[in-house]
């Protein structure tokens, strides 16, 4: 039997597959080495644009966005991800920890806000 994860109240077995999209590249590496090595499948995406076109076309257990994106901002791809599955479990991350943004997008259907920088054991208490 494969092993299962418990967090954000959400049970997740061994195939948990994982959308990271942060416009950083040394920070969607470092999250998708970390799940990696625990065997969580990871994608990541650096845009608003190419989150919205992933999460169209795979089904992810758990999104990581970030706040500040090129072409628009994380909660706009929470309302769009929302929109596509209620039921979605998503994180926000920032380097910036504004009380009124980080609200909004709790409001919006993020499960939690982690901080940058983060550490490895804050990104797989996630899973």
């Amino acid at each position: 039997m494969g092993a299962n994860y418990l967090r954000l109240g959400i049970l997740f077995n061994n195939h948990m597959r994982v959308l990271v999209i942060d416009d950083e590249s040394d920070i969607c590496m470092m999250i998708s080495r970390i799940f990696k090595s625990k065997g969580i499948v990871c994608d990541c995406a650096h845009s608003v644009a190419q989150g919205k076109a992933k999460s169209r076309n795979i089904s992810y257990e758990l999104f990581i966005i970030d706040i500040n994106l090129p072409d628009g901002t994380g909660l706009d791809l929470i309302s769009n991800i929302k929109e596509g599955d209620a039921k979605a479990n998503i994180v926000t991350i920032s380097a910036y920890d504004d009380a009124e943004i980080i609200n909004r997008a709790l409001a919006l259907g993020a499960r939690k806000f982690v901080k940058k920088p983060f550490s490895k054991s804050e990104i797989l208490a996630l899973v």
